[in-house]
This record gives structure tokens, C-alpha cells and sequence, in this order.
């Protein structure tokens, strides 16, 4: 009896151990840190993010790769809901969660010191950030495209980045503090007045951004720093900003209107490029060089080019199908090729008595464009 009683307190033990071993492979991360010992006998398999499911970290360094390193250990689990980030780890690789939709919320432990390119990018059900008061680097579009991030908070003790204004006051973005560069925003984020850039890949696919305000303390948007906000409909602001870097506004669907500063000098490649509701534009005289492919693949209806501008480059108005008449002032001694191929230009007016030698011999590539030479 004695015998049977000990067989069934064994068996008991027995049976708990393996479901404590199986919640601990399948259900998700431990709240309580855990030691890189615990998984060193678990290898990683290849895979892609929804295959595995597995966080793999490098315990040498402590460094989080992500789903898809071979050779490393497994310390978390992606949770449907959650993924909490054990202590031991300081740097989220490149990539780590990219592209995982099951991610909607994730605890970053006080040892991460590194957030890396594109960590975060494509975590369409992450709705909120809070950046640890470790964290001294913020890699480009760590949160690209998440579409329903709304809230993105910074420790206040952190001494490189916060997300609070001059005043204060929570802006649902992140600063850097020594560029007084908005590095990441969303779709709820307030551009503060002490703010000069708008840093590369800051607002890249916030596609429920709607509406931005861009202060006056703003000279810079850095590449890509709205780009595909394909809901964005309104920029407000821009009275200051002197660059518009390459691919800002590139794919901006919902964009119908933007009106330039007086102090904008340059507008990038492709800055514009597919902003499919955009039907006129007034290009201010400070602006020496509107670059390649700038305005290509947009419905433009009127273009107005002032006096000042010097250089056109390859295809700045590529396909733009609704522009039937434009003027190029007498200062443009540069157009490159195609500048209008593709499209349905049927008038060019030159400020002039002839075509400059400067100008590329294809800058009519693909463009039937009658010239007509006028007088001012």
C-alpha cells in the first residue's frame, strides 16, 4: 500500500514538472529575469517570424537577433499579446520583430542600451512604446509602419532622448536631445516648437497620421520622414524649412496640397513621387534645385516655377498625365532627361529666345511638348 502510495506521490511530481517544462517552451515569457543557462540546451531552428515564433538572443553579447538566427538560444517567446525582454539583454538587433503582426505590446528591460534599424518596423498591432532610460541609441525606422502606434513614451531620466516638450508636456514622440531631432512620431504625436529636424524615417507608414503641424523651428525633414503617411491629408506649417530631403512625402496617397515656405532652398529626389492627389504646386525663387523624379507619378494640374530655380533634374515631372502647360523661368540652365516623359505636356514656355546648351539633349525624351519662347 505503502509502495502504491509512493508510485502515485511520484507520478504526481512527475506530471507537474512536465507541464511546468511545457508552459515554459510554449506559453510565453517569464515576468522574472531569466539566466541564458535556463535555454542553453534549446538551439534555434531557421525560420521565418511566424513559423517559429522565438526570440533568439546571443548570451556572449547580449544581443537580441530576433526569429530567424540559427545557432543561438531561445530566452522569450513572442506572446499573441506581449513579449517581455529579459534583463540580460542590451541591444534589439536589426530587424528583431520586424514584420511580426502578433506583437502588441512589448516590455523593454532597464539593461537595453540599443534599439537598432527597423527592430520594431512592420508591428502592425503595436499600439505603445516606452523607451527605458538605458536606451542611448535609436536605430532608422526602429517603428516604421506601425500603423496603430499611438503612444511613445521616454523615461524622463533618460539623458539622450525624451518624449516631452520644452514645457514638459507628453508628445507621443521621441527627441533626440543634443539635434533637437523628432527621430520616431505617430499618429497622435505633437511636434514641439523647440524641434529643428524631422529626422529620416521619423513618421515612415504611420498610415492613421491624418494631419501634422510642422512648427516654425523646423528647417529640416530629413529622407523619408513622412513617407507612405498614405493617410495624410494635411501639412500645416512648413514656413520655415529650407530642405525637403529625398522620398519625405513619397507615397503621401491622401496628400492633395503643400504649400513651401519662402525659405525652402532645395526639394529632394523623389520627394513627392506617387502622391497621387497633389494637383498644384508653387515653387518658391529660393529653391535652386528640384531634384530627380521629385513630382513624378502625381496628378499636377498646375505648376508655377519662379524665377530662381537653376536646375531640373531627370525625370522631376516623370508621368505627371493632368500637366498640359508649364513655364520655365530664364535662371533653369540645367533640365535633365525626361524631365516630362510619360506624361502629356503639351505647351513649355521658355523665358527666352532659345534652348540653353546646358540643358540635357533628352530633356524632351518621351515629352511631345510644343516650345514656345516668350518675353517677360
Amino acid at each position: 500500500m505503502q509502495k502504491k502510495a509512493a508510485f502515485v506521490v511520484l507520478g504526481t511530481v512527475l506530471m507537474v514538472i512536465i507541464v511546468a517544462v511545457t508552459l515554459v517552451l510554449t506559453v510565453g515569457p517569464r515576468t522574472s529575469a531569466a539566466t541564458p543557462e535556463d535555454y542553453d540546451d534549446v538551439k534555434v531552428t531557421m525560420g521565418t517570424v511566424n513559423q517559429t515564433g522565438y526570440l533568439a538572443v546571443d548570451t556572449a553579447s547580449g544581443t537580441l537577433h530576433g526569429l530567424s538566427e540559427a545557432g543561438k538560444y531561445y530566452v522569450a517567446q513572442v506572446d499573441a499579446y506581449r513579449v517581455i525582454v529579459p534583463d540580460n539583454v542590451k541591444v534589439i538587433d536589426n530587424d528583431a520583430f520586424a514584420q511580426d503582426t502578433r506583437l502588441k505590446a512589448v516590455v523593454l528591460s532597464h539593461s537595453v542600451t540599443r534599439i537598432m534599424h527597423g527592430a520594431f518596423q512592420g508591428c502592425t498591432q503595436l499600439t505603445a512604446v516606452n523607451i527605458p532610460a538605458s536606451v542611448n541609441f535609436l536605430g532608422s525606422y526602429a517603428f516604421a509602419d506601425c500603423v496603430n502606434l499611438a503612444t511613445m513614451k521616454v523615461d524622463p531620466s533618460n539623458s539622450v532622448f525624451t518624449s516631452q516638450s520644452g514645457a514638459g508636456v507628453e508628445i507621443n514622440g521621441i527627441i533626440k536631445r543634443a539635434e533637437h531631432s523628432l527621430v520616431a512620431g505617430c499618429q497622435s504625436t505633437v511636434i514641439p516648437a523647440e524641434v529643428t529636424s524631422i529626422g529620416a524615417y521619423a513618421f515612415k507608414g504611420q498610415a492613421n497620421l491624418t494631419t501634422i503641424d510642422i512648427p516654425d523651428s523646423v528647417t529640416i525633414l530629413e529622407n523619408n520622414a513622412f513617407a507612405q503617411c498614405s493617410g495624410l491629408k494635411t501639412v500645416n506649417g512648413m514656413m520655415n524649412v529650407a530642405t525637403i530631403s529625398s522620398s519625405a512625402f513619397v507615397d503621401c496617397t491622401n496628400l492633395s496640397t503643400i504649400v513651401f515656405g519662402n525659405k525652402l532652398t532645395s526639394i529632394g529626389c523623389a520627394a513627392f513621387k506617387n502622391c497621387t492627389q497633389l494637383t498644384k504646386i508653387v515653387v518658391p525663387d529660393n529653391v535652386t534645385t528640384i531634384k530627380g523624379y521629385a513630382f513624378a507619378n502625381t496628378p499636377l494640374k498646375r505648376v508655377t516655377i519662379t524665377d530662381g530655380v537653376q536646375t531640373i533634374e531627370q525625370g522631376a515631372f516623370a508621368n505627371c498625365k493632368n500637366l498640359k502647360q508649364i513655364k520655365i523661368p530664364a535662371s533653369v540652365t540645367v533640365m535633365g532627361a525626361g524631365v516630362f516623359a510619360g506624361g502629356d505636356l503639351k505647351e513649355l514656355d521658355f523665358v527666352g529666345t532659345a534652348l540653353l546648351d546646358t540643358w540635357s539633349t533628352d530633356w524632351q525624351q518621351d515629352c511631345n511638348a510644343n516650345v514656345v519662347f516668350v518675353n517677360e
